[in-house]
């Protein structure tokens, strides 16, 4: 849990960090995608103007939610579970947690992991971290956006 908070907590700063700057980029540059896991994150090294829209999808999410609801079942049922019950146990505690208060942020994270697995295909993304920028570059295999950020400007310099 505590590397969903850190993961949130760097979120935030981004955000603060976005909407707290107005220098542009040497680019025009409306919208970076950035994709990651728990081995491979990316920094954010660079002040983006807030035009610029970011988001960041961790491919470990849905992962992550499945493991803690599982966690939380499991302990729900303790040491109650025989071979006759085990199964009904498992049901009637997660139809529990499906009711309670501690099934949205996880429903949450579900749905960020998909969508991040989701936007994985469409954008063709073979490995992480990768930084997809406009919906069309994809930089793989650098830790540091503001290095992902030269490297799509070169590129459009030499194409152009």
């Amino acid at each position: 849990m505590m590397t969903i908070l850190r993961k949130l907590i760097v979120c935030m700063t981004l955000l603060i960090s976005l909407s707290a700057h107005s220098s542009p980029p040497s680019e025009s540059i409306n919208r970076i995608s950035v994709y990651i896991n728990d081995d491979y994150p990316v920094i954010n090294d660079i002040d983006l103007p807030g035009t610029v829209e970011l988001h960041v999808y961790d491919l470990d999410l849905k992962d992550k939610a499945t493991a803690t609801i599982n966690r939380m079942v499991k302990s729900r049922v303790g040491n109650r579970a025989t071979s006759q019950n085990a199964q009904k146990l498992y049901q009637d505690e997660f139809s529990r947690l499906l009711n309670s208060q501690q099934w949205h942020p996880l429903y949450s994270m579900l749905q960020q992991g998909g969508v991040a697995i989701e936007n994985t295909v469409r954008y063709g993304i073979k490995k992480v971290p990768a930084v997809v920028i406009n919906d069309s570059a994809v930089i793989y295999g650098e830790s540091s956006l503001k290095e992902a950020i030269r490297i799509f400007n070169h590129s459009r310099a030499n194409d152009g």
